[in-house]
């Protein structure tokens, strides 16, 4: 301006952070720097991380600090001075004495020089700018050389280069020009152009950007108002936006919105993402600008478990507080229930680049000890596993372990053996191979509390043996009958069996019948006279008394042949299974006459389904299309030929016989017999093929002996005891399956072998495919 008012306007521009709009950075650690490059710091002392309190309030306590740690060089620094001649009017307070050595002290333009220097100087002890530049400007603008080397050096560091040389030398002239003397003179005229002082804050900006400072601070400092025609706002729009504009409008009679010709102070501010400063006593220039970058403590907050931030009052010394500054700091939580909280503490401060924070968490537990129940009391057969079901209630989350234990009660064998299906489960079977009542614990240790364990009885006796003799039977005289019985014992195989007779009313009692092994269930018996009896099994498991089951037995007479000589054909076991006992097919050749009957034979006939005859009697006799020569027979006189057959494999095959001989013969129509031996082979089946563990498949096989007991195993893993299973009348089983939790993966075969009934091979089922579970067990209780 060319009159000579006493209006002193400063203008800084502020890049990166905003003070108006800032940029928050949240760091998740107890150390991080502002957008500035100042340092803050936050720390949470007590409660220590992964403390566990009891329920209700927790006391906070730690420290925060800003300016203490180290820096960031991050922020670049531009002063721009109004060096048109109204800055040469005295300053009626003094400003720092003649800056420039004009021998004009106190004047505008020394006010500027100094409060440029003062931010420059605190710049170089904050450590948080990097670089510094200048402008001038009046009629036009120019930047500063602040360096002696050669060409115009437009960065320098605030505490290097030539930048406070540069600052004196800086020159007004009422009426005449302005400029800077140093290193490359600029000489800009005498009026006022904002807008030729903010293009040439431009470049300065973009240099600092260029050497690696995010963020740029710009010091405008005009004494009044824009003389000169020009675009401001097309001048403002080159500014990066990176780059913040912090206006001072200095003296008594300058306005932040004085308009003049471009546009106010508080118009560059705005649109440079900055604040207008009046500063009505000139002097207070150099203490009020450095503020563009102090740094400033502003609030400490508590948060809980992600909740909404509450202000921590107990803050020594309090905050707001300008920085460097160390403070300790108190608080308390409202009353917290039991659980994981997560306490957080921010501490919030800002700096020449912005707003920012940084914030310290700690987890702390709070907790209850779990309640356990083991349920029961229990109930259950020895050697059977009984179901149990116990819960664990833990109001602090999931209990890391659980385990169940158990101890014989008073009576019972101490040596006695009890094994769980999966001790750690809360629901699992339990067995013990011995009777009598057991003590049964459930202990659940949640990692914090100490073990919590709750008991029950668990009551087991010895269950009585079902038993059946099967029946009624018929057969005939002399003959052998095959009679099969069914014992069983829920509390496993331990038993003995025994088959007995007697004749029944109507029957001489000079009667008798034999067994072929009278301790199988599965037999052939044999009487001696026509007439009716009595079977009985009886069964015996060591412990109850003998359990006996009785069924009737019928024989009738052996029919009398038709003609001199005959043939009959009996084959038995009928049926027969693969594994088993050998079949044996007997023929029966019988002179009715009463003449010896010359030369009888008999030929044969198996076929080709049948294995070899394991053994042949009388010797000589061959099967299939074999001759037997059985001799002469004298009157009434009867021969039988046997062919035993091992039962290697499944067959239901048709035999044959035919008898001759050389003398006479009334009736060849009874020369010939057919019988059919018929082997059959189990065979078992599990569906679905694929399980988790924890999985109930089901098992259903076929040809099994009628009746008969047979116990289900795994090929791999755990099998339930005993695993027993009746099989139907019609020679089927069907049954329920478990795979244990935490049994063997991979694949497995069931395995069907007999208990009692006639013998056959083991049956093994299509392979089952044991997966792990992807779902805990009912009533598992989770922490999380």
């Amino acid at each position: 301006m060319r009159a000579r008012a006493s209006r002193v306007a400063v203008v800084i521009v502020v890049a990166a952070a905003l003070l108006t709009s800032p940029r928050v950075v949240v760091a998740h650690d107890v150390g991080a720097n502002l957008p500035g490059g100042t340092s803050i710091a936050v720390s949470v002392d007590t409660p220590v991380n992964g403390t566990v309190l009891p329920p209700g309030p927790v006391a906070v306590a730690g420290t925060a600090s800003i300016g203490v740690g180290q820096p960031v060089a991050s922020t670049g620094l531009v002063y721009v001075l109004d060096v048109s001649g109204s800055t040469d009017n005295p300053a009626i307070t003094g400003c720092g004495g003649d800056q420039n050595g004009d021998e004009a002290p106190d004047r505008v333009l020394d006010c500027e020089i100094a409060a440029a220097r003062a931010l420059n100087g605190r710049a170089a002890d904050a450590r948080t700018v990097g670089g510094v530049g200048a402008v001038v400007f009046a009629s036009e603008g120019a930047t500063a050389d602040v360096g002696s080397d050669e060409g115009d050096q437009l960065v320098t560091r605030p505490d290097g280069g030539d930048i406070v040389g540069m600052l004196t030398s800086l020159f007004s002239e009422f009426g005449g020009n302005g400029g800077a003397r140093r290193h490359s003179p600029r000489t800009v005229g005498v009026e006022t152009n904002f807008a030729a002082g903010i293009l040439k804050t431009t470049t300065v900006v973009s240099a600092l950007r260029d050497s690696d400072l995010p963020n740029q601070v710009v010091a405008f400092i005009s004494d009044g108002q824009s003389t000169v025609e020009g675009d401001l706002d097309a001048a403002l729009a080159t500014l990066p936006q990176t780059a913040s504009v912090y206006t001072f409008a200095v003296g008594a009679a300058s306005s932040c919105d004085q308009p003049g010709t471009q546009g106010s102070l508080a118009h560059i501010a705005e649109k440079a993402r900055g604040t207008c400063t009046k500063v009505d006593d000139i002097a207070s220039l150099p203490t009020i600008v450095p503020g563009v970058i102090a740094s400033r403590l502003t609030s400490l907050t508590l948060s809980v478990d992600g909740g909404p931030s509450t202000a921590i009052t107990d803050v020594t010394p309090a905050v707001p507080h300008d920085g460097p500054v160390a403070v300790t700091y108190r608080t308390t939580t409202g009353p917290l229930p039991a659980g994981a909280h997560r306490l957080c503490v921010t501490a919030s401060g800002s700096d020449g680049g912005g707003a920012g924070g940084v914030t310290d968490c700690h987890t702390v537990t709070l907790d209850v000890a779990p309640t356990v129940s083991p349920g029961g009391p229990y109930t259950g057969l020895q050697d059977t596993a009984v179901p149990i079901q116990g819960s664990v209630v833990d109001p602090d989350g999931p209990t890391s372990t659980t385990a169940w234990s158990v101890v014989p009660g008073v009576g019972v064998d101490p040596a006695a053996r009890c094994v769980f299906g999966n001790a750690a489960a809360l629901s699992t079977t339990v067995s013990c191979d011995d009777d009598g009542v057991y003590a049964l614990t459930l202990t659940a240790t949640d990692g914090v509390t100490p073990p919590v364990a709750a008991s029950t009885t668990l009551t087991l006796t010895n269950g009585v043996p079902v038993v059946s003799a099967g029946g009624p039977y018929s057969g005939q005289e002399k003959t052998p009958v095959p009679i099969t019985g069914t014992a069983v014992d829920p509390d496993g195989p331990e038993r003995t069996s025994v088959w007995t007779s007697a004749p029944a009313a109507g029957t001489p009692a000079t009667a008798t019948c034999s067994f072929t092994n009278a301790a199988a269930l599965s037999t052939v018996v044999t009487c001696t006279d026509v007439g009716a009896y009595v079977l009985t099994l009886t069964v015996s498991d060591g412990v109850n008394q003998p359990v006996a089951a009785t069924a009737a037995l019928t024989l009738s007479a052996t029919p009398e042949v038709k003609g001199p000589l005959s043939l009959s054909a009996e084959v038995a076991p009928i049926p027969g299974y693969v594994g088993g006992d050998d079949v044996v097919v007997s023929y029966t050749v019988r002179n009715g006459s009463p003449s010896v009957m010359p030369s009888v034979r008999i030929t044969t006939t198996f076929g080709d389904v049948l294995p070899a005859p394991k053994a042949v009697s009388p010797a000589g006799c061959a099967a299939s299309g074999a001759v037997c020569d059985l001799g002469d027979l004298q009157p009434g006189q009867s021969v039988q030929a046997r062919i035993t057959v091992g039962a290697g494999t499944a067959v239901d095959a048709e035999v044959s016989a035919t008898v001759a001989t050389t003398g006479p013969d009334v009736d060849p129509a009874d020369n010939t017999a057919t019988a059919r031996v018929v082997i059959r082979e189990p065979s078992v089946e599990v569906a679905p093929r694929i399980g988790a563990q924890g999985f109930v498949t089901r098992a259903v096989g076929k040809d099994f002996p009628p009746g008969a007991v047979v116990r289900l195993t795994w090929s791999v893993g755990i099998s339930q005891t005993p695993g027993e299973v009746t099989v139907g009348v019609d020679g089927t089983l069907d049954a329920q399956v478990l795979v244990f939790h935490r049994d063997t993966l991979g694949e497995r075969e069931l395995v069907v072998t007999a208990v009692s009934g006639p013998a056959f091979t083991p049956a093994r089922s299509n392979p089952f495919l044991v997966v792990p579970r992807t779902v805990q067990p009912h009533g598992f209780v989770t922490r999380g």
